[in-house]
């Protein structure tokens, strides 16, 4: 578990030496998407990625089948997770959504955003399924 933490913490440290451009879409991974297995864990993998998010992008409401950890790069971001108070988030912090966890995130910034996003899911499922909106939280 040690070198998980120092391996993420390292990816985590070298994201944030990217320089800041324009997002060209919204929510974009960006090409140099890291996917390779998870060591010691079976069927599970670990996916590194830069996205640039467009002024105002919010993610539909959506779970992963795994953990999803991001550095804010660039811009302010508002994470919305079902049960926890909302978060803003602003460059240079970080976020963590749990495996199952009900959330969306939305750039909040006057310009464009980016985050390095490290996400350890399981391989057979999908990335990301959208999920209903919760109770208590408005569009």
């Amino acid at each position: 578990m040690r070198s998980l933490h120092i391996g993420f913490l390292a990816a985590l440290g070298i994201a944030a030496t990217f320089s800041v451009t324009s997002a060209q879409q919204a929510a974009t991974p960006r090409p140099g998407v890291l996917t390779d297995d998870f060591g010691g864990v079976p069927n599970f993998e670990v996916a590194a990625q830069c996205i640039d998010w467009a002024v105002g992008r919010t993610t539909e409401w959506h779970t992963h089948p795994g953990d999803e950890t991001a550095l804010v790069i660039a811009g302010e971001l508002q994470v919305e997770i079902e049960g926890v108070p909302t978060r803003i988030v602003n460059a240079g912090e970080a976020y963590h959504n749990k495996m199952g966890q009900v959330h969306r995130t939305t750039n909040i910034s006057a310009g464009p955003a980016r985050t390095w996003a490290v996400f350890v899911v399981e391989k057979s499922k999908p990335r990301n399924t959208n999920a209903a909106m919760p109770p208590g939280y408005a569009n």
